[in-house]
């Protein structure tokens, strides 16, 4: 009988699965695990009826943040943002995820139109008071439609997020299907 101590075999499995899912500055899902992440849910909210809700949001300026207080500031607000997320979203029915540079996006699970602007509205707030205003953040949201794939509901809010940069910045914007030229 040969016996074998697996666990650091087990330690590395773990560590390269998490590496697969979450993004490594911010600590929330990574761009890759977005796609089948929003089809699951997309695919929940149909067959519960429940409705969903989908926020992008960016942060206004960082370029000229990252230039004024150098890539290790620019990371720190990174960080920050990804721990505002993890705090304040809803465990098990909210999924914040890294959609890549400064742009993120929130899965809202089983919330209304009111939900979803509360949501935006608290994450706006809570990173302002971080950043004292230094930088702000842009939110498109909108909610599922009927209609809607994964990559439409995606385009949506990002084009509601390109409206309130329109705006200046540090602004919400929800767009439904019917609100679209």
């Amino acid at each position: 009988i040969v016996g074998r101590n697996i666990s650091a075999i087990r330690r590395l499995e773990r560590k390269i699965r998490e590496q697969a899912l979450f993004d490594s500055l911010t600590q929330v899902f990574n761009r890759h695990h977005l796609t089948p992440l929003l089809d699951r849910e997309i695919l929940r909210s149909r067959r519960t009826e429940a409705p969903l809700g989908l926020i992008f949001f960016d942060i206004d300026k960082f370029k000229l943040f990252n230039d004024t207080h150098g890539h290790h500031g620019g990371d720190k607000a990174l960080q920050e943002l990804g721990q505002l997320l993890r705090s304040v979203l809803r465990k098990g029915l909210d999924f914040p995820c890294r959609f890549g540079g400064d742009e993120f996006v929130v899965i809202a699970s089983n919330s209304t139109d009111a939900n979803l602007l509360a949501i935006a509205e608290r994450i706006q707030k809570e990173f302002s008071v971080l950043h004292q205003s230094q930088v702000t953040l842009s939110i498109g949201m909108s909610m599922l439609e009927p209609e809607d794939s994964s990559q439409s509901l995606l385009e949506r809010c990002d084009k509601a997020n390109y409206q309130a940069k329109a705006q200046g910045g540090n602004a919400i914007v929800h767009l439904q299907t019917d609100t679209l030229p």
